[in-house]
């Protein structure tokens, strides 16, 4: 610059950047450093100057860092087989590049409950198809791939197990309630390995009457808004269930008055409304010598085996000490 430059900066993906040694990223006047970049490094950057005749800007540099496979955060996990013998195990990797050889292979664990036919793959995705042999056991299989960069470090983790009923939504609340419009909202549980549909079912009651007055299913999340409720002072029964293809779940159940709205009173029923069937519900438990791991309420973190471990040992080195699948009939 003629004359000098008074003022020098740099943007990333058209936003004021800065030293910021925790992300590795430090500037030095007209240098920029990224130490140990990373895929968080990955973008556009472009310097700025200043002299007493205005502000100039350098051509954009894009930065494109690439990186070996790894397993895709909060895809399914436990797969349930019910009324089929062929299921469908999906596999989805971020890896850049994102051509990638996929591999599937046993962890030695309850094998003969399971083959595997054929697997395609499409990019970053890979769907197995698996044989299912009728048995009361869990199977764990795996996951990795490799592109150019590198091989998966930590290959993605699925158990197959014979389904059970769902679990019911937890924490389960109005928002927002009043004497004319509310929203319920609950936390999914655990789907029994299959997937599941949540359900809302008000009952509004007045002088002794109680009548179904709306009847709600969501298959992604379980929230529902509801407007145009009722009068003021009616009573108004709120019941959130889940199901899936094997049955339904118990009922959270919501009761309380338009008038009183925090005055709601939340409960757990063990059945649906005048309902004296039985019914079965089962949980599938593994105990790990660090911990204990139940199906029936699964974490959704990355519960991921490494290469070294993979005969029925966890990450962090937890070994599988026994299995157990209970069984109830309740009225």
């Amino acid at each position: 610059a003629n004359p000098a430059m008074h003022e020098l900066g740099w943007f990333y993906n058209q936003k004021e950047l800065s030293s910021q040694a925790e992300l590795g990223i430090y500037i030095n006047n007209s240098t920029l450093l990224i130490e140990k970049a990373k895929r968080t490094h990955s973008g556009s950057y472009q310097c700025w100057a200043v002299n007493e005749f205005g502000k100039g800007w350098s051509e954009e540099v894009n930065l494109n860092v690439q990186y070996p496979p790894e397993c895709v955060v909060g895809q399914r996990m436990f797969y349930g087989v019910y009324g089929t013998k062929h299921l469908n195990v999906v596999c989805e990797l971020d890896a850049n590049p994102q051509h990638i050889q996929f591999e599937w292979s046993f962890n030695g664990t309850n094998t003969d409950n399971l083959s595997l036919i054929q697997f395609s793959n499409q990019n970053t995705k890979s769907v197995a198809v698996y044989q299912w042999k009728e048995s009361n056991n869990y199977s764990i299989i795996y996951c990795f791939g490799k592109n150019r960069i590198g091989i998966q470090n930590e290959p993605c983790t699925f158990i197959i197990m014979p389904a059970t009923l769902p679990e019911i939504p937890q924490n389960c609340s109005i928002e927002n309630i009043d004497a004319r419009s509310a929203r319920v909202n609950c936390t999914p549980a655990f789907d029994g390995g299959l997937p599941q549909s949540f359900h809302l079912e008000v009952y509004n009651e007045i002088n002794g009457n109680r009548k179904l007055w709306r009847n709600l299913t969501s298959n992604q999340q379980p929230y529902f808004e509801l407007n145009n409720l009722s009068d003021a002072n009616v009573t108004l029964n709120f019941i959130v269930y889940s199901s899936n293809a094997k049955g339904r779940s118990a009922n959270f159940t919501i009761n309380g008055n338009t008038l009183q709205a925090f005055k709601w009173r939340k409960e757990t029923s063990e059945s649906s409304e005048n309902t004296e069937t039985e019914r079965e519900e089962s949980r599938y438990s593994f105990n790990y010598q660090c911990k204990h791991v139940s199906l029936s309420s699964p974490s959704q973190g990355d519960e991921h085996f490494s290469k070294q471990q993979m005969h029925s040992k966890l990450l962090y080195d937890c070994d599988i000490v026994s299995s157990d699948l209970h069984r109830g009939r309740h009225k």
